[in-house]
């Protein structure tokens, strides 16, 4: 989900009526960018800017309610295995749920693990790969 902050007209109560709404919804991750104007377009036009430091703190309010309902989402999976697409050699890659999944150990770019989870850091569940599980059984499982 992507959020614009400090839109021109956005006040301090418009801004909690967001954050309000963010939280009711319940999205798993949000993608913050503070309001740029832009020559030859509406907004830039617009009364009311927002000053820059009102943006910065509004930022910085939704990067922690981000950083919050993220784990919360995330916390939802540490008791499952995951099916895991491994796409690069440091053993990261996404589950089926596209949930960000670092695993430990040998693991090999390209391939498919179940993986069970650990924990979770910055955003990430860390994760060890269970054994005994074929690439061929775990597609199925997948598809």
């Amino acid at each position: 989900t992507d959020i614009i902050v400090g839109f021109p007209g956005e006040t301090r109560e418009t801004f909690q009526e967001t954050c309000d709404f963010i939280q009711e919804t319940g999205f798993h991750d949000l993608h913050i960018f503070p309001y740029s104007p832009r020559p030859q377009t509406a907004a830039a036009q617009m009364p009311n800017i927002c000053p820059d430091k009102l943006v910065k703190q509004f930022t910085a309010r939704l990067a922690t309610l981000r950083q919050k309902m993220k784990n919360h989402f995330l916390q939802k999976y540490l008791t499952l295995p995951l099916a895991v697409l491994v796409e690069n050699n440091k053993g990261t890659g996404f589950s089926s749920e596209y949930i960000a999944v670092k695993l430990s150990g040998n693991i090999e770019s390209g391939k498919f693990y179940t993986a069970v989870p650990l924990g979770i850091k910055d955003g990430v569940i860390l994760a060890n790969p269970a054994h005994g599980i074929t690439d061929a059984n775990l597609h199925r499982q997948i598809i």
